[in-house]
């Protein structure tokens, strides 16, 4: 239980807090769908009913006008924003979904699981989701890959530094499959170690001063557990029998697994 209450609260200062600050960031045209992700949204059955969890700002819900989407997301600012786009959304525990059994055509999933700290909570949160998927159901899932050009993960439990740039609102993690800043990433361990004690820094915040006169840059740093390969899948083989794992592959720096409901 304590096991659970730590990864809670590892979740909500280092995932839910941090989007709520860096969510303006978010809001931005240039934000794109990604290919397969939108693919996935065109091939449904029009009057198909999709949910959409952790839906951010919304950037996959104006996709296909032929079928009803439903986005829920924990974080306040993105959703208010999907929600002044006219998208049908609210707030949610994606280990809670206020959703019937068997009542969606289809669910994505994108950039979501990786935010969740023990492999219990990665299963529970995919049950959930299959749960509420209807029987031939399918259910698309994207989460970051520890197998990425661009950078070298040392451990699977990380602590992205998020530096946005202020005079360009752009620069996500999740958006362009690594994090602005190379600053080395903490292991998730440290992190509640040293949220027991109370006279260390505060693992959530790094202040680095860029010259001397200027205002100091607060690092936000987000949690990922970063996927191997073949990891995402395995976790459904092994742990959710509801879900046939159908297509497995890489994209975006991202593992991406699509599963149907038997």
């Amino acid at each position: 239980h304590m096991m659970e209450e730590a990864a809670s609260q590892l979740e909500r200062d280092h995932v839910h807090n941090v989007y709520d600050k860096i969510a303006p960031y978010f809001n931005d045209s240039r934000y794109k769908a990604w290919p397969k992700v939108r693919q996935f949204l065109l091939d449904l059955q029009p009057g198909s009913i999709v949910a959409d969890i952790g839906c951010g700002n919304g950037k996959y819900l104006h996709i296909n006008e032929e079928v009803f989407k439903l986005g829920c997301d924990v974080c306040h600012p993105l959703l208010d924003f999907a929600w002044s786009q006219g998208h049908e959304v609210q707030m949610c525990d994606g280990l809670h979904l206020p959703y019937r059994d068997g009542c969606f055509d289809a669910v994505l999933s994108i950039a979501v699981i990786h935010h969740l700290s023990t492999k219990e909570r990665r299963i529970r949160a995919i049950k959930e989701m299959a749960r509420t998927l209807q029987v031939g159901g399918r259910i698309m899932i994207y989460v970051w890959a520890m197998e990425q050009k661009r950078r070298r993960f040392e451990k699977q439990d990380i602590f992205v530094p998020w530096n946005p740039n202020p005079h360009s609102p752009r620069g996500s993690a999740e958006e362009h499959g690594e994090p602005r800043s190379r600053a080395t990433a903490q292991s998730a361990s440290e992190a509640i170690d040293s949220n027991a004690d109370k006279h260390r820094k505060v693992p959530g915040f790094r202040v680095r001063l860029r010259k001397p006169g200027r205002l100091p840059v607060v690092l936000q740093r987000g949690y990922y557990h970063v996927f191997r390969e073949g990891e995402l899948a395995e976790l459904i083989q092994n742990h959710i029998e509801e879900l046939c794992v159908k297509h497995t592959y890489f994209d975006h720096a991202n593992w991406c697994v699509v599963a149907e409901k038997v």
